[in-house]
């Protein structure tokens, strides 16, 4: 007894055909046979054109490739849709002025059409066959470089594009997420690991999980300056003298043994004495205030 097709199955390779798309390649994407899928549409009402002897590979519309492929789809897809090899869309795409997309360039299109949920999916089996394994430097090392590369939208923190953004017009130029043997700082700037954080009390001389980090960013030639912000707001007003600091930072010799914190923070009171000679807060203007402080990491 034959197998039962899906009805949604058929109806989105028909889909496929309305728009454009050959027979073949909608019945590939549906993983059935080519035939079989012409007669289904016909049962439905999609007209099926047979095609002839195929395109000549001087007739291949070169606008349309251009357009399917700065659209998102890959050289295979764009070969498939017109039936001809992938070698045959690469050489219209150079001979058009369009420069094939790296094998990063395609990996981070690829994963920023995912939703969450697949993506999750697409590094589960990853993940299930190392639980449980200890981690050994070198993939430590290669995760962080993938993870510079790929930049993750999961693992981007609070006001990480606000203030890149911020330092990229002032000309600055720097690394987002940038590998430093087996961590990733949020943005490096020359020898500057600049470390973004929402909240206060993470960077502290009594927290050992920064402590390591830090010792081992300084080992390596990097200054330490960690930013602690309450919210992307206060980081972006303060961002000017934020910014001062890590020049300073900039223009002084690493020491080992310390990394730079600066703490931003918005004032919406002032303390003043009541009636009673008691101290009491009373609302004022909002202020944004910035302190810069050096942990003694002995």
């Amino acid at each position: 007894m034959p197998r039962k097709i899906n009805s949604s199955l058929i109806d989105h390779a028909a889909s496929l055909v309305k728009v454009g798309f050959t027979v073949k390649f909608a019945a590939a994407e549906i993983g059935i046979d080519q035939a079989t899928l012409s007669r289904k549409l016909k049962e439905i009402g999609v007209k099926v054109v047979r095609p002839g002897p195929g395109l000549r590979k001087t007739d291949l519309p070169i606008e349309e490739i251009k357009a399917m492929y700065e659209g998102g789809h890959s050289e295979n897809a764009v070969a498939k849709h017109f039936g001809v090899d992938r070698g045959t869309i690469r050489k219209r795409l150079l001979n058009a002025g369009v420069s094939p997309r790296t094998q990063s360039e395609a990996e981070q299109l690829k994963w920023s059409k995912m939703d969450q949920q697949t993506r999750a999916n697409q590094v589960k089996k990853a993940h299930d066959s190392i639980r449980g394994r200890p981690k050994t430097m070198s993939s430590k090392i290669a995760f962080a470089k993938t993870r510079e590369r790929l930049k993750y939208d999961h693992l981007i923190g609070h006001g990480e594009i606000e203030f890149i953004e911020f330092l990229r017009n002032k000309g600055v130029g720097l690394v987002h997420q940038k590998a430093i043997q087996c961590y990733n700082v949020d943005i490096a700037i020359g020898n500057i690991a600049v470390e973004l954080a929402a909240g206060c009390g993470r960077y502290t001389m009594f927290n050992p999980k920064e402590i390591n980090r830090a010792e081992k960013l300084l080992e390596r030639g990097y200054h330490v300056v960690a930013v602690e912000f309450d919210s992307v707001h206060t980081l972006i007003q303060c961002a000017e003298e934020v910014f001062s600091y890590i020049k300073q930072a900039g223009r002084l010799k690493p020491v080992d043994r310390e990394y730079w914190v600066i703490r931003c923070r918005a004032k919406d009171y002032t303390i003043v004495t009541n009636k009673l000679g008691q101290f009491t807060s009373v609302p004022a203007p909002v202020e944004f205030l910035t302190k810069g402080t050096v942990v003694d990491l002995d």
